[in-house]
């Protein structure tokens, strides 16, 4: 039993409690020591009905019942397990029109419940008495209650007593033990009434399919009150429950959505003739992206004639090599313009696996744990939705790319952040991280961009095996490595050799690997990117994108086959001149930026961005030549942009606010133009 009163009343303020007479009889002495007076109603479950119902005119009253009926009715519990005898049962007895033989064990003895009458009164029960004790069959309750004698066997014989009784008694005995057969025979003698109710275990547990199904409505009556309440004050309840029951909660929670979704539908229905045009509600959690906003005024100011330096895009300002051309054009010539296998031909993944063997140190088996998508886009999309049930956080360290955050949204996951430091050069660190995890267990995957876009670092060997140390204890972590940028890792002299170590060595069982070949191979527009990872996610990929995009396109993949086999055969890195260009212009842009007073930002080490902050000029009150504030990235950007023709992209796009990031995947005269244009925006800005 419970003492349950009004949301917000002290057990000090109650001075009476309800309940049916059985339970305040059971409870008398709590009660009086509470010095409160008891109240008779007609049922424990109906007094915390009567007080729900009644409210704040009932606020010095409490009510006597189960914790059940205190999270139905919406009451507080203010002490549990208030009855006098802390052995105290109450028993229910379970009626069907046949009989069904309960489960039993050899470890639990049986019940057997029966009803009695006789033909004169009581006069005759010593005789009954000795019949089960000369069988020693043990009576563990006795109970008389008056009866109606109209239902003797012999309604015509009806007896000069005035007052009948049918005795209920309860025996240690299966119905079925000859003891039990030999007294039930014999009572027909002396007993002009004999019924037997039936048979159970005398530990007094319900059936286990009656108790399941019983447990599992609690359990769906504790998560709707959650959901409707907006807290998770039955939480600890609700979790013991699914995590005993893990199989049965999922297949319950799973038929309580699948009923809420088809009555929501079932309402729309009602309203759709009188209502407007609906779209995909998920389309409210999306975000428009920064990036295309920039690029669309930046295509407006050129169609006025205006002459715009963009740093927008993240691609590649040369071409990929003239055999990976010669090849896409033979492919086509050659008639390979048809549908692939949906995981991309065999001839590419082996030469993926043969790539990955190689260069990174990690094997994956070319029929079963590698699936080529239209590009690494796509590859991270299905990763999340492969991985990431509704609910599920994914963890996505900051700054970020722009397009992982929604994507684990259109996946039904919750985004959560991991902020770093520009003064950690935007790297994890590792204790941030254990913390983050800790705090957050419904984290299900993490997302790792190594080298980062749109810091432009990299993380060391070094650092990613704290990082996998770290994720080592939280083994539920599933790890999505972005390695779009693998091979363009810079060197500085002076500076410890920088190298790209693949996550997947490390953590290579929860470590699902996405690659491709539009970065370090110029290959952005024929879209060719792959997944590499244990069977059980590439076979569920493959399941996903046979449904979405079928294979990847044919001539993207007879070109990135051409392009591993150059891998393959060439003595020297083929990016090598490709990445002493881009390394030219990242230092001369570095030079540029270390000449610009109070800005800051993180020295690139890899990828080709650079990510800048400036707290300075950003939301302290300075105001352009226009007149207007610079009051976050945006307008900072927009201003850049129209004021002196040079696009880049908002940190807030990113995750961090008053910063931004420029791409030096251009030319060095556009890089020129484009620096001259930043300082002078700069130096234009004035404080208010």
């Amino acid at each position: 039993h419970c003492l349950l009163a009004l949301p917000g009343t002290k057990k000090e303020d109650i001075r009476s409690v309800i309940s049916h007479p059985q339970a305040l009889a059971q409870c008398a002495q709590y009660t009086r020591n509470l010095g409160i007076s008891a109240r008779t109603e007609y049922d424990t479950a109906g007094s915390a009905k009567m007080l729900a119902e009644h409210g704040s005119e009932w606020a010095d009253v409490a009510a006597i019942a189960s914790d059940l009926a205190a999270h139905h009715y919406g009451l507080e519990i203010l002490d549990h397990n208030i009855e006098d005898d802390a052995d105290n049962v109450t028993r229910f007895l379970l009626l069907s029109a046949s009989s069904i033989p309960p489960p039993f064990s050899a470890d639990v003895p049986a019940k057997t419940t029966l009803v009695l009458s006789f033909a004169n009164g009581t006069s005759q029960l010593h005789e009954a008495l000795a019949l089960f004790a000369g069988e020693n069959v043990e009576i563990s309750k006795l109970e008389v209650r008056p009866w109606n004698a109209a239902i003797e066997k012999d309604a015509t014989s009806v007896s000069s007593h005035k007052f009948k009784y049918l005795f209920y008694i309860d025996v240690v005995a299966h119905h079925d033990d000859p003891r039990l057969q030999t007294v039930l025979a014999s009572l027909n003698s002396v007993c002009n009434y004999v019924r037997v109710f039936g048979t159970y275990p005398a530990n007094a547990i319900l059936p286990d399919d009656i108790q399941d199904v019983l447990d599992k409505h609690h359990f769906l009556n504790l998560v709707a009150e959650s959901v409707l309440a907006g807290s998770n004050s039955n939480f600890d309840e609700v979790a013991a429950y699914y995590q005993e029951h893990n199989k049965d909660a999922e297949a319950a929670l799973d038929k309580f959505e699948h009923d809420f979704i088809e009555l929501r539908a079932s309402l729309r229905a009602t309203m759709r003739s009188s209502s407007p045009l609906r779209l995909n509600p998920l389309l409210g959690k999306l975000s428009q992206s920064k990036t295309v906003q920039i690029h669309g005024l930046t295509k407006q100011l050129e169609a006025e004639g205006k002459t715009v330096y963009s740093l927008c895009v993240g691609e590649p300002d040369f071409n990929p090599h003239q055999q990976v051309i010669d090849a896409a054009r033979k492919g086509l010539a050659d008639g390979y313009v048809k549908y692939t296998e949906v995981p991309g031909m065999i001839k590419l993944r082996r030469a993926i696996s043969g790539y990955l063997e190689r260069a990174k140190g990690v094997h994956y088996d070319p029929a079963t744990e590698i699936i080529v998508s239209n590009g690494a886009k796509q590859s991270v999309f299905q990763a999340l939705l492969v991985t990431c049930e509704p609910g599920d956080h994914v963890l996505i360290p900051a700054p970020y790319w722009v397009s992982y955050p929604d994507m684990a949204k259109i996946a039904g996951a919750k985004p959560v952040f991991l902020q770093t430091s520009i003064e950690e050069s935007y790297l994890i660190n590792p204790t941030a991280l254990r913390e983050t995890l800790t705090a957050d267990p419904r984290i299900k995957v993490m997302i790792l961009c190594n080298p980062s876009n749109p810091a432009g670092v990299v993380h060391s060997p070094e650092i990613l095996k704290e990082i996998a140390a770290v994720l080592e204890d939280f083994p539920h972590v599933l790890i999505i490595a972005d390695e779009i940028y693998e091979q363009l890792v810079y060197q500085d002299e002076g500076a410890e050799h920088r190298t790209h170590l693949s996550f997947a060595t490390l953590l290579r069982d929860r470590t699902l690997l996405i690659n491709g070949f539009s970065k370090s191979h110029a290959m952005t527009g024929l879209r060719i990117g792959y997944m590499a990872a244990p069977a059980i996610f590439t076979k569920a990929a493959n399941k996903i994108q046979g449904q979405l995009t079928s294979c990847a396109s044919s001539v993207g993949q007879i070109a990135a086959i051409a392009a591993l086999e150059m891998e393959a055969e060439a003595e020297t890195p083929l990016i090598e001149e490709t990445l002493a260009n881009m390394d030219a212009k990242r230092k001369y842009v570095c030079g540029r930026l270390d000449a610009i007073p109070n800005i800051k930002y993180a020295y690139p080490t890899g990828a080709f961005y650079v990510f800048i902050e400036l707290p300075h000029y950003i939301g302290t009150n300075h105001h352009g030549v226009n007149g207007e504030e610079i009051s976050n990235s945006e307008v900072f950007c927009s201003y850049l942009l129209s004021q002196f023709g040079c696009a880049i992209v908002p940190g807030s796009a990113f995750g961090i606010e008053n910063s931004v990031r420029m791409s030096y995947a251009t030319s060095l005269e556009i890089l020129g133009h484009s620096m001259d244009a930043l300082e002078n925006c700069l130096s234009s800005l004035v404080q208010q």
